[in-house]
């Protein structure tokens, strides 16, 4: 149900919805939710979960390995059928998975950027978790704001359940499954490093962004623009990521919001695209202002963001067959 607005704070120099609304008459307010079904069984009975009628729709899947020094485990999504990707030969090689997990929605209401959000949760829990994990994070998918709260909340309602019924995540408290991964290690920076600084002009203000050796770090205070177009990739993933988690801070208009963290990105370009939100971002916008330093950034070549400073611990692989045991079909493994 949608309620009209009755206050209004425009032009009053306040944060926005700071009041929130008053409704003229009583109202029933109506959560809208998404209700997962979750199907667990050991490997031994994968050929009896791939029939599991539940799973013939889009969803995520895991599979975990024991017997390490830690658990391993895979995790992947469908846009179509969840049984047929669990049934996949991956699991059975070099030996059975130990559990196989499938998610869905009871009423089939996920869509193919829906599940790509859910796979990268979940790899990102994994991980997050202390598992070992198959494969590189998955570059998700950006959905509308309001849907992406939606996923978040089955998320994390999918990961307690997992808690409660002593098959995932046991070791985590419930607040952090609850709330779920921020987004991917090496992003979030508590401080701003010393070195060249640089500035780019936007409507709402300069931006300013620090390199040091292969680290972009664009600084707190600096504007973003956040559009939810899905157009911008990975800096859209990340945007939707920090925005739910108030990294980036609303303004008084819809599309701004000021940073209010360090974060730490790849390249200069891609700190451009994350300020103006626009998928053209070129690291010639940034003007150097250091005295005696650059005009423009240099470029560095990263092999991604977990080998800045080796934030990230190596993940396990389990055999050399595994990716030729991987299946077709256009879905997303990641080995």
């Amino acid at each position: 149900m949608f309620l009209t607005n009755t206050h209004s704070n425009t032009g009053c120099g306040m944060a926005p919805d700071l009041f929130g609304t008053i409704p003229q008459s009583p109202v029933r307010v109506v959560t809208p939710r998404l209700e997962p079904t979750i199907i667990a069984a050991p490997g031994s009975a994968i050929d009896d979960i791939v029939k599991a009628p539940a799973l013939d729709r889009a969803g995520i899947y895991v599979g975990v390995w024991y017997g390490h020094a830690a658990p391993v485990a895979y995790s992947g999504q469908s846009s179509w059928c969840t049984a047929k990707r669990i049934g996949d030969a991956k699991f059975r090689c070099p030996s059975a998975a130990d559990l196989l997990i499938g998610v869905t929605d009871s009423a089939d209401r996920l869509s193919g950027a829906d599940v790509r959000v859910l796979e990268r949760l979940m790899f990102l829990q994994i991980i997050e978790a202390r598992y070992a994990a198959f494969g590189s994070v998955p570059p998700g998918a950006v959905v509308p704001r309001e849907r992406y709260t939606l996923l978040r909340r089955l998320f994390g309602e999918v990961c307690i359940s997992l808690k409660v019924a002593g098959l995932l995540f046991c070791s985590v408290p419930d607040g952090v499954l609850l709330g779920g991964p921020l987004t991917e290690r090496g992003v979030l920076r508590s401080d701003v490093p010393i070195g060249d600084r640089f500035r780019l002009e936007t409507p709402r203000g300069p931006a300013e962004m620090v390199q040091r050796g292969p680290s972009y770090v664009i600084v707190p205070g600096s504007p973003a623009r956040c559009t939810w177009s899905p157009s911008l990739k990975a800096i859209g993933v990340l945007q939707q990521e920090l925005v739910h988690g108030g990294v980036v801070a609303p303004t008084d208009d819809d599309n701004w919001f000021n940073l209010t963290q360090p974060i730490r990105l790849s390249s200069a370009s891609a700190a451009a695209r994350f300020v103006t939100g626009s998928v053209a971002g070129s690291p010639n916008q940034w003007r150097g202002i250091s005295p005696g330093g650059p005009a423009t950034p240099t470029r560095a070549a990263v092999a991604g963001r977990a080998a800045i400073d080796n934030e990230t611990p190596d993940l396990t692989t389990a055999c050399s067959s595994f990716e030729e045991a991987g299946s077709s079909g256009g879905e997303t493994p990641h080995a």
